[in-house]
Formats: structure tokens, sequence, C-alpha cells
């Protein structure tokens, strides 16, 4: 018994040293590369953007205590390559004292209006970069609170919207674009 566990042990070393020296042979042979390669990033332009009030509707523009009015957002993507601008996100700067004209108490009117902030996200509409004005509605953008008072009867108010974009080559939205709150 002991001679046939020396000679399968004799063979399994044998056979252990030519996978050895295959490997081995292997190795002395082997050659590598490298390759190099340069990417680009696309052109991403400023988008255009500009606003306007539209009140509750066509013909109502100012809003009574508990109403909401709606803004129209004018966006233009001149891009001249194939990317579209994607809607993320419209963010109001608060509406300050300096922003009101009439009525008895800036201060007081600027904390009776509240504006939304619209986030549409990774579902946001496309802006085709065709260079031509597309509307945005931002619905019921804006509330004068119930509360106000007197002090803010007739006043007029500026609002400020900052649109943050993401470029995509999705395809554009078609039709009317209404962001709702």
């Amino acid at each position: 018994m002991q001679k046939r566990s020396k000679r399968i042990l004799a063979a399994t070393l044998a056979a252990a040293g030519v996978l050895a020296a295959a490997g081995t042979a292997w190795a002395v042979f082997s050659r590598t590369g490298t390759a190099n390669a340069t990417g680009t990033a696309e052109t991403f332009n400023s988008v255009t953007v500009n606003g306007s009030w539209l009140g509750r509707g066509p013909g109502q523009l100012s809003l009574l205590p508990g109403e909401k009015g709606s803004v129209n957002i004018q966006v233009s993507n001149p891009a001249s390559n194939t990317v579209n601008a994607r809607i993320k996100k419209i963010t109001p700067s608060a509406i300050l004292g300096g922003h009101i004209t009439g009525g008895t108490d800036a201060g007081y009117c600027a904390s009776m209006l509240s504006a939304v902030t619209y986030e549409p996200g990774t579902t946001g509409p496309v802006i085709a970069n065709d260079n031509q004005l597309n509307n945005v509605k931002l619905q019921d953008a804006v509330l004068l609170q119930l509360a106000a008072d007197e002090r803010c009867s007739g006043i007029s108010f500026a609002t400020s919207w900052t649109v943050e974009f993401e470029a995509t080559r999705d395809g554009a939205t078609s039709g009317p674009i209404v962001l709702n709150p």
C-alpha cells in the first residue's frame, strides 16, 4: 500500500511540475499594449428665458385675497447642435417690499404674496434646439393670501423666476406646456 501511495505522490508531483512549466512558458511569451483615446463633451448653450404675468386668465389680471395668478415663461434654446434643454426646476425669488408699488404698506403686502416652486425633474418638458420661443405656463404661480387686507388694494408686484435646465437628446415636448404646482 505504501508503494502505491508513493507512486501516486510521484505522479502528482510530476503533473504539477509539467503544469508549472507550462504556466511559466506562457508567461514568457505574453505581451501588453496601450491604447489612448480622447473624448469631447457636447456644448450646452445658454437658454433664453423671459416672463410675463397672466393673472387669473385673459382680461383678469388682478387678484383678490385668496386668488392665484399664473405666469408665462418664454424659453428659447439657441443650440446649433443636437442638444435639447429639459426644464428640471423653476424657483421663484422671494417677493420683497421693494418689489411692491402702490398700496399703503409694501412690507406687509409682500408678506401676503407667496410664489410656488415647480419641480418636474426628469419628466420635465423638453425645449427643442431650434431657437423658437416656447411658452411655459406656470399655473397658479402666485397666491395673494386670504388674510390680505385693504393695505394691499391696488398694488403691483414684480416676480422673478430661476429656471434650471438639463442637457438632453430626448425629443422636444410638443403642444402647450403647462406646469402645475
